[in-house]
């Protein structure tokens, strides 16, 4: 299984990172909300308004590896999430992470989906879906799949070349039988997204996670992507035109599984957090590549978790209102604990 999250772990930045041990925020140590759906291996998750209605809804693709699903949308009522979906996809595919933004720029949020594997599991490449959102609800059945065949894990909706609608990126290849593929750019051109690529990476793949960011504050979109067979790398964007072959790579050749851009020291440049995961080999430790203050990232870590694990999933905020961004990381097969 590809990207399930048992541990939690936080983490305190003050210009560095730390382990945090001081006062315990209030939170309920019961969740306030679970759904009714069982089974469905849910692997993405996205917090937005689907239907504008100022409450914030969530978005869940499922499947991965374990079992083709539904994919499912939860509309929140007045600022509570039912039970039961309120959406479900009228395909089931072995889908793995998403993406939501306005493709058709309608003012609506639209469903992008990476879908892993093939109706045949691992002998099969999919296609990524887009379910597009035309009165606060998507449509059932997708209203767009790329045309070239891909094994996906991962994508992410952004406007690398400036011209205001959302482009998608999607993390191509599989680490697990090495199949290697291109990564790709599908470019938005009126509200649509084409179906092959514009943009493909010089080398074929096996990408886990994509993630954009401005890293040079140049005013354009950089694309960062993490692997199974070769070490973090990032394409700069130079006047609305990536790259093909990265021009930053971490010195770290380890299986990876998920990248966030983040200011972790407060600095106004954007650094990298990747969350290696040793299922395949390495150490599986978080890593937190900064930003040297001209755009380019340190190729070594500038802080390192102290042990290892199935790294997966990764997110920032203030948790404890210090007025400095907090790291929770999550492994695969691990126990539950908060630090």
């Amino acid at each position: 299984m590809r990207n399930v999250t048992k541990l939690i772990v936080l983490f305190c930045f003050g210009g560095a990172l730390a382990l945090h041990s001081g006062a315990q925020v209030p939170l309920q140590l019961t969740p306030f909300w679970q759904s009714f759906e069982t089974n469905v291996y849910s692997t993405g998750m996205v917090w937005r308004d689907c239907n504008n209605d100022g409450y914030i809804d969530v978005f869940y693709s499922n499947g991965n590896d374990m079992a083709r699903a539904q994919n499912s949308i939860y509309l929140s009522h007045y600022g509570t999430l039912p039970d039961k979906t309120s959406w479900l996809s009228a395909n089931y595919e072995y889908s793995g992470h998403s993406a939501v933004g306005d493709i058709d720029d309608n003012g609506f949020a639209d469903f992008i989906v990476s879908n892993y594997l093939g109706a045949d599991g691992f002998s099969s490449k999919n296609f990524s879906d887009l379910y597009l959102n035309m009165t606060g609800k998507s449509h059932i059945s997708p209203d767009w799949h790329n045309a070239d065949s891909i094994y996906s894990f991962s994508c992410a909706s952004g406007d690398p070349d400036g011209d205001g609608d959302l482009d998608l990126a999607v993390a191509t290849g599989e680490g697990y039988g090495a199949m290697k593929q291109n990564d790709g750019i599908y470019f938005n051109v009126g509200g649509a997204l084409q179906t092959l690529p514009g943009w493909q990476s010089a080398q074929a793949t096996e990408a886990m996670d994509i993630t954009w960011g401005d890293v040079d504050n140049d005013g354009d979109l950089d694309l960062a992507l993490c692997y199974d067979d070769r070490p973090p790398a990032i394409h700069y964007n130079v006047g609305g035109t990536l790259e093909v072959a990265p021009s930053w790579q971490a010195l770290s050749n380890e299986p990876a599984n998920t990248l966030i851009f983040g200011d972790v020291n407060g600095d106004n440049w954007l650094d990298l957090i990747v969350a290696f995961n040793n299922q395949n080999g390495g150490t599986g430790k978080y890593r937190v590549y900064y930003n040297d203050g001209s755009g380019m990232l340190n190729s070594g870590p500038g802080w390192q978790s102290s042990d290892g694990g199935y790294g997966s999933a990764l997110a920032i905020y203030d948790y404890d209102n210090d007025g400095d961004d907090d790291l929770a990381a999550g492994r695969w097969w691990d126990k539950e604990a908060v630090s």
